[in-house]
């Protein structure tokens, strides 16, 4: 899983608190892309074929059964968990309140 320093975790979590708050305040404002939260997560900027990379494990991961996710959870750093938070926050939301609700993490939708 990608690494991140601390301050670099701080950022991300702000930025998604952020545009989690401006999304639901106007819909005009556009979010920031997905090679964009990548780049603030990761702490450098991204080839796109780094960013594709991320994609697919992030699809795996979204694929994967409820059982098999909630024993990886439990196995991940807080730094691990991070990437997981953009996972369930942005590429299979619909799985966001399984996420929240096992690891005591962010819900944003559910």
């Amino acid at each position: 899983m990608p690494r991140t320093t601390p301050s670099g975790r701080r950022r991300l979590l702000a930025l998604g608190l952020a545009v989690g708050l401006l999304v639901s305040c106007s819909s005009s404002d556009p979010e920031p892309s997905t090679a964009e939260l990548l780049a603030e997560l990761e702490g450098r900027e991204l080839s796109p074929a780094e960013v594709a990379e991320r994609e697919q494990v992030a699809q795996v991961l979204c694929g994967l059964d409820d059982a098999v996710l909630v024993e990886l959870w439990g196995r991940l750093s807080v730094p691990q968990l991070e990437f997981q938070d953009f996972v369930f926050g942005r590429q299979c939301p619909e799985r966001n309140a399984l996420y929240g609700q096992t690891t005591g993490r962010f819900v944003t939708n559910g």
